[in-house]
């Protein structure tokens, strides 16, 4: 039976996902993922070749051709992980490992940056408030000023969606909401910053056009599958696209991701700036129209949980762990973690590491585990308050892959006290990617008909009212215990 259908890309930090969505029905037909491993060459460097990440969609393809017919893919979006990229030459051809969005060697370069422009000028202009080390104005400036063979040869500068958009269509361009993160481009006046180019040594040719999320680049060229008519959409940042997976259309709803980091995303009906500074997090361009929206992050989220599990547990599923750790009472036993494995992102600090306290005779590999899943949860209300969010009387809607655990949702919904809502499709990244794809090829007329056909509640989580009242009294030590470490990593 002939059907339409939708490919959603994913290119994360550890993993790239393909999910497949059926046109007339909205439901999900089935996903895919790859698996990778940055490379760190030293402390504070992450990196991975840049073919790795086009590898990794040939091989969850053919995966996801076990499971549905791709050849009735009529357009494909693709969606990543911020600012990661890689130089190209005129051939295509990349100069040098892409460079991850957490890699930190250009702490240097995004100082003087941050320095020289300020933060109400940076803000004005991008919507953030300082250049980070993990921004493409900063490590472009690094290989300009570091590796003056590579930029020398440099054609292009892609962000990594961008190259996997290249490989398949050859054609080289930027979405308009990853372009927003990269402190180089001015998204309030829809144009590269000319101030921001000077200062880092870099020219506007150097870098792709400029699209919306949603436009339609070109069909496919690369012999990869795929029907030829297939047309490649551009996308967003993975946060974004798990927003729109999770039907974030206005101000009603609020997201948080467990994924790799902690992610805080907000849909505001303003799409322009907010006339001051006074605003926490990063403010960007979202794909519906005259929408912007307002994000914070950490550097650890889950993946401390499962570095944890691979030196205490790593012969045991994880639902064994989580039947282990159910019985460790709310509060682990007065152990308390910090999960700031890469560092800490607000306020920057790449030299913050985790912390436990509260260690005793009677703390085993469990206590230590259900610890680090309360550290996560405790981390996740941390970033709401820095984001000035009051949830009180409302409920969020969570993705990402802890959502799969109920004792965890039931933790995360204690200690924020509020009901969680999950979503029947539990890749919202790979959802919000074929919702992209759907409107910019005009099968869905625009984002509200999209999200009203696709996005499909499964169940909400609500607060048991006791174990909250335990959660808010860990909460209060979980803050002192933060304070310390503030003072030992600013001392």
């Amino acid at each position: 039976m002939q059907m339409r259908l939708l490919l959603g890309v994913d290119i994360g930090t550890s993993s790239l996902k393909l999910g497949v969505i059926d046109v007339d029905s909205g439901d999900f037909r089935g996903w895919s993922e790859s698996t990778y491993q940055l490379l760190h060459p030293s402390v504070g460097l992450a990196e991975l070749p840049a073919e790795t990440y086009f590898d990794a969609f040939t091989r969850a393809l053919s995966s996801l051709s076990q499971k549905v017919d791709i050849k009735q893919i009529k357009a494909l979006s693709v969606s990543s992980q911020a600012q990661t990229f890689v130089p190209i030459d005129q051939s295509g051809v990349p100069l040098q490992n892409a460079w991850s969005w957490i890699d930190s060697r250009a702490q240097k370069q995004a100082h003087k940056l941050s320095e020289h422009f300020g933060a109400d000028k940076i803000f004005q202009h991008t919507g953030l408030d300082a250049v980070t080390s993990g921004s493409l104005a900063a490590m472009i400036k690094y290989i300009c000023e570091e590796k003056p063979e590579i930029f020398s040869r440099t054609w292009k500068f892609l962000q990594i969606a961008g190259y996997l958009i290249y490989r398949l269509t050859g054609k080289a361009v930027w979405d308009e909401n990853i372009a927003a993160m990269s402190c180089l481009y001015d998204w309030p006046n829809r144009c590269w910053w000319s101030e921001m180019l000077d200062a880092v040594g870099i020219t506007s040719d150097m870098l792709a056009d400029v699209l919306p999320s949603a436009s339609p680049v070109a069909t496919i060229t690369a012999e990869v599958g795929l029907s030829k008519d297939t047309l490649v959409v551009t996308g967003a940042n993975d946060q974004t696209a798990n927003a729109l997976g999770a039907g974030l259309i206005d101000e009603t709803k609020t997201l948080i991701v467990l994924g790799t980091a902690l992610i805080g995303f907000r849909v505001n009906s303003a799409g322009a700036l907010p006339q001051t500074r006074d605003y926490h997090g990063i403010c960007s361009v979202y794909p519906v129209e005259k929408m912007s929206y307002q994000l914070g992050y950490t550097n650890s989220g889950c993946a401390t949980f499962d570095w944890a599990k691979s030196l205490l547990a790593d012969g045991l599923t994880y639902e064994d762990v989580f039947q282990r750790i159910k019985n460790v009472p709310p509060g682990s036993d007065g152990v308390i973690s910090l999960i700031d494995l890469d560092g800490r992102a607000w306020p920057e600090n790449i030299n913050y590491r985790g912390s436990f306290a509260g260690l005793s005779r009677k703390t085993d590999r469990w206590t230590f585990l259900r610890a680090i899943v309360e550290g996560i949860c405790f981390s996740t209300r941390e970033l709401i308050e820095t984001l000035h969010w009051d949830l009180t009387g409302q409920s969020a809607r969570v993705v990402g892959g802890a959502i799969r655990s109920d004792l965890w949702m039931q933790i995360l919904a204690g200690v924020l006290n509020i009901p969680l809502e999950r979503l029947a499709n539990d890749q919202s990244g790979v959802t919000g990617s074929a919702i992209m794809a759907g409107v910019g090829s005009g099968i869905f007329d625009d984002y509200s008909e999209a999200i009203s056909r696709v996005v499909k509640p499964a169940d909400t989580i609500c607060p048991d009212n006791n174990i909250s009242k335990v959660y808010a009294d860990v909460y209060q030590r979980f803050k002192k215990l933060r304070m310390s470490m503030d003072k030992f990593y600013t001392a």
